[in-house]
């Protein structure tokens, strides 16, 4: 991610371009969220260490909306959190290479939880250009040079070396 953001900052920088950041996690939940309107999506990336990446969003009119923030969750809470809505009408749509690990949880006829098959998932360049443009369009292009990008969670040697500077 920082290799592909410092070309495109580049990029922008060399052709007086604007540039917006955008999520990876919505972007992976775009092509479901608008296939099925109101209902949830919950994009996960595996996160190694029995977690995952996820955030959850909701296609509302014309905009993908954020329903849970971006953050790192093990599966055992993003159980809980499904199970916690009750049945509000929603179905929720796992998307990402996380969804693996929530599996058995699409096996119930009564759930309204599906996660979707890896041929079925992915995020789109469709996806990226049109929230792309609507950010740009709504608040703007970012500074390109405070841009960064959102890790959620930081690397293990940066976890090594805070450690370290704190014994």
């Amino acid at each position: 991610a920082r290799i592909g953001l410092a070309l495109a900052k580049g990029l922008v920088r060399g052709a007086d371009l604007p540039l917006v950041g955008i999520s990876s996690l919505a972007c992976l939940a775009f092509r479901q969220a608008v296939a099925h309107p109101g209902d949830d999506v919950c994009a996960c990336y595996d996160a190694r260490r029995e977690e995952v990446y996820t955030g959850t969003y909701r296609w509302t009119g014309d905009a993908l909306e954020t329903i849970d923030d971006e953050r790192i969750a093990a599966p055992s809470s993003l159980r809980e959190q499904f199970e916690a809505r009750g049945d509000d009408g929603r179905d929720t749509w796992l998307v990402g290479n996380g969804v693996q690990t929530f599996e058995p949880l699409g096996r119930d006829d009564h759930s309204r939880v599906h996660p979707l098959p890896a041929w079925e998932q992915g995020p789109s360049g469709v996806a990226a250009t049109l929230l792309g443009r609507r950010q740009l369009e709504q608040q703007g292009s970012d500074d390109i040079d405070v841009l960064e990008p959102n890790y959620i969670r930081p690397s293990s040697a940066e976890e090594n070396r805070r450690r370290e500077d704190e014994s």
